[in-house]
């Protein structure tokens, strides 16, 4: 037991003292702060070239078609909305949450952690505390959930700053169902960070991880899997139901027992399966 808790250690201190880390939330905040700046620039030239009657026409097209562009299409969507807007934070975090474009950023990291410690020798350190790799990867597991934890908290800051300082009725919501959706959500992108540290540890290249981290956050995933969809033509089954990027977009604000279990199921699946390949991966792997 003491072998994995100073590997944690060790892991939480090159955590702190990485320069990755810290580039990589400043990053975070900037682009919550541009993407909530031109969700409210894009809300603001609807409002003015439209009548109001249309743009309450057009909030409410706007909502179906995001849904559908969020479950089989490629692409990054929020809500576009006004100062005077009757929208409640609650809603502002699930569609900055479900867009899935803070993804990049965890899989960035996850890239950068994995490749960084194979480049540094760090790995090789490792080794002298455990020679069990799944204490390895276990320790480095930690140090994802943590700065997928801290990046949560971190855009939901920015936003709840944001949204007081421009609404002119700000409205906060269920703060059970902000809490709620937003420990599901770290938990769907830690898994995905864990997929990316996976796919690192097996080819270690850093270049192919972001890429594909890039990619599967637009929605590649969801293009392929629908289109398997509507070649199987399963009446009961639907792969793309069992994809986790589709849960971290479609995943309702408001608790669904039917819905939130699969996502937790899904969760749960792919982390145990990418760690396993990890653990297979470390240890067929010279640590030198």
């Amino acid at each position: 037991m003491s072998s994995i808790t100073n590997l944690i250690k060790m892991e939480m201190a090159r955590l702190v003292r990485s320069k990755t880390a810290y580039v990589t939330l400043l990053f975070v905040a900037i682009f919550a702060a541009l993407l909530f700046a031109m969700s409210a620039s894009f809300g603001e030239q609807s409002q003015n070239n439209t009548l109001e009657k249309d743009n309450a026409m057009y909030a409410e097209i706007s909502d179906e078609h995001a849904m559908e562009i969020k479950s089989s299409g490629v692409g990054f969507v929020v809500v576009d909305f006004t100062r005077n807007m009757d929208i409640t934070f609650e809603r502002l975090i699930h569609s900055f949450l479900s867009s899935g474009v803070f993804l990049v950023f965890c899989g960035i990291f996850a890239a950068n952690t994995v490749c960084n410690k194979y480049k540094s020798g760090f790995q090789k350190n490792l080794g002298i505390y455990s020679h069990k790799k799944w204490q390895m990867v276990a320790a480095e597991n930690a140090s994802l959930l943590i700065f997928v934890a801290v990046e949560m908290i971190l855009v939901i800051l920015i936003l709840l700053f944001l949204s007081v300082c421009y609404f002119d009725r700000f409205r906060l919501g269920s703060a059970v169902s902000i809490i709620r959706y937003l420990g599901m959500q770290i938990l769907l992108y830690d898994v995905f960070s864990v997929l990316i540290m996976c796919l690192a540890e097996l080819i270690r290249g850093k270049v192919i991880a972001i890429t594909v981290t890039c990619l599967l956050s637009m929605g590649i995933g969801n293009v392929v899997l629908s289109k398997i969809d509507d070649l199987l033509k399963l009446k009961n089954f639907s792969v793309l139901d069992h994809c986790l990027i589709y849960h971290v977009k479609m995943l309702p604000v408001t608790y669904n027992a039917k819905v939130w279990g699969t996502a937790g199921a899904v969760a749960i699946f792919f982390f145990l399966l990418y760690n396993g390949i990890s653990i297979a991966a470390v240890s067929q792997r010279d640590m030198a």
